[in-house]
């Protein structure tokens, strides 16, 4: 699984990239193929949009999924958008199964 983090309009912290590519890495172990994560972490502007992750996980077989998370700090963000795609690869595995 390649695993892809970038940052927009913020320093790219090694505690960051890490925490971020472990999080992808927890996400394998829901659904074996992944092919690739792409994460990418956002700073809105001061005071009105918080701080923003995007999950893209590829997987074979099935569209993309896609979550997206705002929170106040840049960890709840990416924790947000790592459930909200625990729920997606689920019903993702499911579907596959069903074919």
């Amino acid at each position: 699984m390649r695993v892809t983090v970038t940052a927009r309009h913020l320093d790219h912290t090694p505690a960051l990239d890490a925490y971020a590519r472990e999080k992808a890495g927890k996400l394998e172990h829901l659904f074996d193929g992944i092919t690739a994560v792409h994460v990418t972490m956002e700073v809105g502007r001061k005071g009105r949009d918080g701080q923003r992750a995007e999950f893209i996980v590829h997987v074979a077989g099935a569209e993309p999924c896609v979550a997206h998370a705002r929170a106040k700090t840049l960890y709840a963000a990416i924790d947000d958008a790592e459930a909200k795609l625990q729920g997606q690869l689920r019903r993702a595995k499911a579907r596959l199964r069903r074919r």
